[in-house]
């Protein structure tokens, strides 16, 4: 199957987006006309009529799929629950209680509200941290979309809970991976990783053995880490040293390991970081939302070679998952705080979004190029945000939401065009089925 989008707009240039497959095989003006497909299904070299569905691109504008790098996609189902508390009284009170409620059900008509949200507003991608991972994979799987699924576990320092997360291990290894390495094919919809939560809820024995785990089986491994100035407090005081310190003497930093948040982190920090190849995501949203700080080093990373990708965070703590909200609230926070308008450019924005965090997770995509994979979405300049259109990459980044996307392609597979998903109805009242017994407190 083959996908012709003819004469959209790209860079302010119009072109024509030829997709043979799962990947983008010409880009360009005509590349259409000069591609073998043509556009009526004409003989490719070998004589065989390929099937393919044009699509009229006048009137709208290709951007390549947004990457959410940090997210807990099947969280959706808190969203406006528990809102206004600091971190750690919202998750001691509100969200840990009711986690005990989970099930696979919960969780995948959670992570399927969540997909149906993500392919709506543009994310072709998304690496989830969260429980029942099955079933948010068999949600991405129903719904088409691309995903990095993490064990995720805690043992809160508890011999016997570090020991119920190992096994967790042992076990998923001998179900899962020998199927899915192809978790370490980086080009297959569903991949997976591991994820301890954090330094305060995870043992440092555990962190080490979970990061053996993750290097044994070639998989990235995804922790939240100095998210809040207490955490950092609290870390120096039971370790004497700071968070990325104390994972680089447990062995964490690696160019496989993804630090979800990074908001207080000093300059030596930010080095080790760099040194080791270590990725970090931004969360601006949830950062603001949750009060943990808004002076996130973006150039400071940047400038020392750390690559820097961009995540949502769940539903719970963002409250949406749009992707192009959050790069506008990340250049904003940038110009504010630093005062210079020029940090942290629209196109800066875009790439931070989608290039970086296909980089991320070592993904060919992110870009709208021959070769990648062909993960992108078209937004509908008649959206008031794009008029007058003036600068197209401005108007997603500074005007518009995620309600501008019209149509979107994951894997060459259209799974939204005209804003209608497949299913969606369903979804919705499934969801707020399941909610109910989720929230119970």
């Amino acid at each position: 199957m083959s996908i012709i989008i003819k004469e959209v707009l790209v860079n302010q240039e119009t072109v024509d987006i030829v997709i043979e497959g799962n990947r983008i095989s010409a880009i360009g003006p005509h590349a259409a006309r000069q591609s073998n497909l043509g556009v009526n299904a004409e003989k490719t070299a070998n004589g065989s009529h390929v099937a393919h569905t044009v699509i009229d691109g006048h009137g709208k504008a290709a951007f390549p799929g947004m990457v959410n790098c940090h997210t807990h996609a099947a969280m959706s189902l808190f969203r406006g629950y528990g809102d206004d508390l600091p971190l750690q009284q919202w998750l001691g009170e509100k969200i840990w209680p009711n986690e005990k409620n989970l099930d696979d059900e919960i969780v995948y008509w959670g992570s399927r509200l969540a997909c149906l949200e993500m392919i709506k507003s543009g994310t072709t991608c998304f690496n989830d941290m969260y429980f029942f991972q099955e079933a948010t994979a068999q949600a991405a799987k129903d719904c088409g979309m691309r995903a990095v699924l993490s064990l995720t576990g805690m043992d809160f320092f508890d011999s016997d809970q570090a020991s119920a997360l190992k096994q967790r291990c042992r076990e998923w290894e001998k179900q899962l991976l020998p199927d899915t390495l192809s978790a370490s094919c980086h080009e297959g919809m569903l991949r997976y990783a591991l994820a301890p939560h954090a330094i305060y809820t995870v043992s440092g024995d555990t962190l080490r053995w979970l990061k053996a785990f993750a290097d044994e089986h070639s998989l990235l491994l995804h922790i939240h880490l100095s998210e809040t100035r207490h955490e950092v407090e609290d870390c120096i005081r039971t370790h004497g040293l700071r968070p990325v310190q104390y994972l680089q003497q447990l062995g964490l930093l690696s160019p496989t390991t993804i630090v979800a948040h990074g908001l207080w982190l000093d300059d030596e920090e930010i080095k080790l970081l760099a040194a080791h190849g270590v990725k970090v995501v931004h969360n601006p949203n949830s950062n603001l939302k949750l009060a943990s700080g808004h002076q996130f080093k973006y150039q400071e990373l940047r400038d020392t070679g750390v690559t820097i990708a961009l995540g949502t965070d769940g539903c719970s703590s963002s409250n949406n998952l749009d992707m192009i909200e959050a790069a506008k609230t990340m250049s904003l926070l940038q110009k504010g705080w630093r005062e210079e308008p020029t940090a942290l450019p629209a196109e800066e924005a875009l790439q931070v979004a989608s290039a970086n965090g296909a980089d991320t997770l070592n993904l060919n995509a992110g870009r709208l190029q021959a070769g990648c994979l062909a993960d992108l979405y078209l937004v509908d300049l008649n959206h008031l945000s794009f008029v007058p259109n003036n600068n197209t990459v401005s108007n997603l980044i500074y005007a518009a939401h995620g309600d501008c996307v019209e149509t979107t392609i994951i894997d060459g597979r259209i799974v939204m065009q005209a804003r209608h998903v497949e299913g969606e109805d369903e979804i919705i009242r499934e969801a707020r089925r399941v909610a109910k017994r989720l929230i119970t407190t």
